[in-house]
């Protein structure tokens, strides 16, 4: 019944179930996909949140949310690609509903909040929220939430009105100074077309598509993401077209020292080559055996530069020569160590996997932050509250890391003070970094 349905998932979420659905085709009560549909509306929930909690301790406000046309020239490029990708989803949205498409309307506007804003952008912009001391890069991110949330808010009032009113009334109106009474007397967004930049959108599809494959790259070896890699070789077409920004944004997201461009010619591969059975066998019949032990014999490299000097390979079979071609032979492509490699558009890329002691160094100090910030969350903190730190641990290799990059473990846990004591009759908490145990004992500035 429908009341038993509006009671478990709301009224907003079975509306959205209902008008995703092309109206001409048949569709069935599916309750995993009203699931799905008051699960988008949740992320969307936390988007909300997450700026609020941010705004707030900024005491941010702005006259109205329009105001960013003002600043859009000083705005960030992530800013600039999520208004790119926001004007785009309110052209298509407008195309849709002026055609009757309304499921693709609903369709496009969750896959925006969900895949875009929350995947994406808020894990660019977690950092910039950060910083402590009032900052262009810091409240840039507020005028563009808010600016993106409002216009999210529009674009859902026709179809969760609940929802929409609810963020409007609570979130929008908190921060935004001229407001209507209700969501529902806003006129629809008006499409800023100069904002729509193709060249940024598709420079950041292929940094996304990179920072998969490397994340990928990174579970094959069982290489955490806090674990810092040395160095990232990305195809010269796709590195030439990056900003300065852009790279930045891969560098910190893949958590790598050094990205570089590199040309065909110069990929750190080599080839394996191998002879293909169905094409030489039937035409030297029981000879293809002794074939291939006369071509076992050669390295691959060898093979590799008579190839690329003749096109073809020369073997002496009982005294008479024969010619292997390429079509006769199975080429692969075999990465050099330490690189791994991995295909993107049609190209190549390479990830420097070699963990040497330094950065092994840099790793336990992530996973020390990690757990500094652990403590922080289970007492309680306020997110700007300073504490003092107390570490005790015998092992010299992570003492001497924490004494190396005390500065950064204190920039990002917030703590004035770093000692070291034995921890034998207070409250500690001990964890265990790969293998070494430490004791950690948080303090706040007032104890």
């Amino acid at each position: 019944y429908p009341e038993e349905l509006t009671e478990k998932y709301g009224t907003d979420a079975l509306r959205l179930f209902l008008l995703k659905h092309a109206p001409w085709q048949d569709s069935s009560i599916s309750n995993r996909e009203i699931e799905e549909s008051m699960r988008d509306l949740n992320i969307l929930s936390n988007i909300f949140e997450f700026y609020s909690t941010y705004a707030n301790l900024d005491n941010f406000k702005v006259s109205n949310s329009d105001i960013i046309q003002n600043k859009y020239d000083d705005l960030l490029e992530e800013d600039k690609w999520i208004l790119s990708k926001f004007e785009t989803l309110v052209k298509n949205c407008t195309d849709n509903l002026e055609n009757y498409h309304v499921h693709n309307t609903i369709r496009l506007v969750l896959n925006f909040a969900v895949e875009n804003l929350s995947r994406k952008y808020i894990r660019l912009i977690r950092r910039r929220v950060w910083i402590l001391n009032e900052n262009w890069e810091k409240t840039s991110t507020y005028f563009t939430l808010h600016y993106i949330l409002k216009g999210l808010t529009l674009l859902l009032a026709p179809f969760a009105p609940h929802f929409s009113e609810y963020y409007y009334q609570n979130y929008i109106k908190k921060f935004e100074e001229n407001t209507k009474e209700s969501l529902h007397l806003e006129n629809w967004p008006i499409l800023k077309t100069n904002w729509i930049n193709p060249k940024i959108e598709k420079n950041h599809e292929n940094l996304w598509e990179i920072i998969n494959v490397a994340y990928s790259i990174r579970q094959r070896k069982n290489i955490k993401i806090r674990q810092p890699l040395q160095d990232l070789l990305i195809p010269h077409n796709i590195h030439q077209n990056f900003s300065s920004r852009c790279l930045e944004i891969l560098q910190n997201q893949i958590n790598i020292l050094e990205i570089n461009s590199i040309t065909p010619e110069k990929e750190p591969i080599e080839y394996e080559f191998k002879l293909k059975p169905n094409v030489l066998g039937p035409k030297y019949g029981n000879k293809f055996v002794k074939i291939v032990k006369i071509f076992n014999t050669l390295t691959q490299k060898s093979i590799s530069k008579k190839l690329e000097k003749n096109n073809v390979i020369d073997l002496d079979l009982d005294g008479k020569k024969i010619k292997i071609s390429k079509d006769d032979l199975k080429i692969n492509i075999v990465n050099v160590d330490p690189y791994m490699m991995e295909n993107i558009n049609d190209q190549h890329l390479f990830l420097n996997v070699d963990l040497t002691p330094d950065l092994l160094q840099i790793g336990l100090i992530r996973d020390l932050v990690r757990y500094i910030q652990e403590n922080r969350k289970n007492m309680n903190l306020e997110m700007m509250e300073k504490i003092d730190l107390i570490l005790n641990t015998e092992n010299t290799t992570l003492k001497n890391a924490i004494l190396k990059h005390i500065d950064y473990i204190k920039t990002e846990t917030r703590t004035v003070k770093i000692s070291f004591d034995i921890l034998t009759h207070q409250k500690y908490t001990q964890y265990k970094i790969e293998g070494i145990n430490i004791k950690i004992l948080l303090k706040t500035i007032s104890d």
